[in-house]
């Protein structure tokens, strides 16, 4: 009886009561009509999709499509780049390497030198290819044990590299030339 108060009260603010907002009629007792007896009598559209929830199910869908294309966009470098180091444990008997000086790490006062040394030789590969041994590539003496994570593959310049190199070397002999000409002329100025 209680339920049926509550259900059926009528809400000031707008003259409905729950039951009509809820399920769109007014029982009148609780012994006469069964709730749940009157919804399933309905016929409600399982299918039809409220205009509203169409609109942003799309706008969801096109969020997903962007992030899916700029994480691509993303990862397309990354993934380029990844596949140029050699990856850790795939290093051959004979590879020439590179070794981190790990020292230089946390010597914040020996910032400008270089990171990595070599190239040496890869003399042994330990079972599971976590470890290697490097030896000198001049003289062929051993130089250590070390861990894969320390040690990266060595490449050498490619053509395009030398190619860019050659570019910017001509450029930067280009703006030389017109600053010393441009000093040229200020001087000349200066003596009229």
């Amino acid at each position: 009886m209680v339920t049926q108060a509550i259900n059926n009260r009528t809400l000031e603010g707008h003259g409905y009561s729950p039951a009509q907002i809820m399920f769109g009629f007014q029982p009148r007792y609780s012994e006469s009509t069964s709730i749940e007896e009157h919804v399933l009598a309905q016929e409600v559209e399982v299918n039809s999709v409220p205009p509203t929830e169409q609109k942003w199910t799309q706008a969801w869908e096109t969020y997903q499509g962007t992030r899916e294309e700029s994480r691509g966009r993303i990862q397309s470098p990354l993934q380029a780049r990844s596949t140029l180091d050699h990856p850790p444990g795939r290093l051959k008997l004979g590879d020439l390497v590179l070794l981190r000086q790990v020292e230089l790490d946390g010597a914040h006062g020996r910032k400008l030198e270089a990171r990595w040394k070599g190239p040496f030789i890869v003399s042994k590969v330990y079972a599971g290819q976590a470890s290697v041994d490097l030896s000198d590539l001049l003289s062929n003496l051993p130089i250590g044990k070390y861990h894969v994570n320390h040690v990266k593959l060595f490449r050498t310049r490619t053509q395009f590299q030398k190619e860019e190199a050659a570019e910017v070397a001509f450029q930067t002999k280009l703006h030389h030339e017109h600053l010393s000409e441009l000093l040229r002329e200020s001087r000349r100025r200066g003596e009229r």
